[in-house]
């Protein structure tokens, strides 16, 4: 396996832990005739999962290989990419905030406030 390939595989990882199935969340209400709109969290997804992958950067993984690998696991896991986000927790704003000091890239972990952050309604 070479160092692309391995760096890749842990970012699969990480995103496992980055997510999680939310069995709590109502499912969401959906009114006949109406226009169903993107959720916020959606967009909060997309806002974490570029964040991240911008702190992976030094590390020597593409940003556009990061959010890819990424989607894929969201997909894999729950069925849908961050268009599928039902919710995110309430360590959100402080993942963001945690996502701003660098990565260790010989050990790179997510913060423990960003473990779960991202709910999908499974």
């Amino acid at each position: 396996m070479d160092a692309r390939t391995f760096r890749l595989s842990r970012l699969v990882l990480l995103a496992s832990a980055l997510s999680s199935a939310a069995c709590a969340l109502p499912p969401a209400d959906v009114n006949e005739g109406s226009t169903v709109q993107r959720d916020p969290a959606a967009d909060q997804c997309d806002a974490l999962v570029n964040k991240i992958c911008d702190a992976y950067v030094p590390c020597g993984v593409a940003h556009a290989d990061c959010v890819s690998q990424t989607n894929q696991a969201f997909q894999q896991n729950y069925g849908s990419t961050c268009s599928g986000a039902d919710a995110v927790s309430s360590t959100y704003q402080t993942c963001l905030s945690d996502l701003n000091s660098p990565l260790n890239c010989s050990a790179p972990e997510l913060p423990v406030n960003c473990q779960g952050v991202i709910l999908f309604n499974k």
